[in-house]
């Protein structure tokens, strides 16, 4: 989750993680692998991947509210969130220093714009003007 320079929390990207075989971390560097939200909600949901997608969005966005409310300025969050068997996000941690190694490898795109998002947010925050 990150804030652009409109200042509002927006989710920038989301990958799934899958732990290694006879494993249960999913730290990339662990041999974890990363897959698209679509690709593993779809799985998991068939027609309702959308609605459920939205869902967490929306978690994570209330959640970003909430901590904005700790009188400091954040600009960006990795979540943790795990789901389980009856659809119930449980936070597993708030990163304020987070990695995108999944996305990296997942998707160089969203991965690029992941790392200039703060730049714009941090100008947003400044009184310079322009491009």
């Amino acid at each position: 989750m990150q804030k652009g320079e409109n200042k509002a929390w927006d989710c920038s990207g989301i990958e799934c993680r899958v732990a290694k075989i006879n494993t249960m971390v999913t730290n990339i560097s662990k041999g974890a692998t990363a897959h698209s939200i679509d690709s593993v909600y779809k799985s998991l949901f068939n027609d309702r991947a959308e609605e459920e997608k939205r869902n967490l969005i929306d978690f994570c966005k209330n959640l970003c509210s909430y901590l904005d409310t700790m009188g400091e300025i954040f600009g960006e969050f990795g979540i943790d969130v795990a789901l389980d068997e009856e659809d119930n996000f449980w936070v597993i941690e708030v990163n304020v220093f987070p990695s995108f190694k999944g996305f990296k490898q997942m998707d160089y795109l969203t991965y690029l714009n992941i790392r200039y998002n703060p730049l714009l947010y941090a100008k947003s925050l400044t009184e310079f003007e322009g491009d």
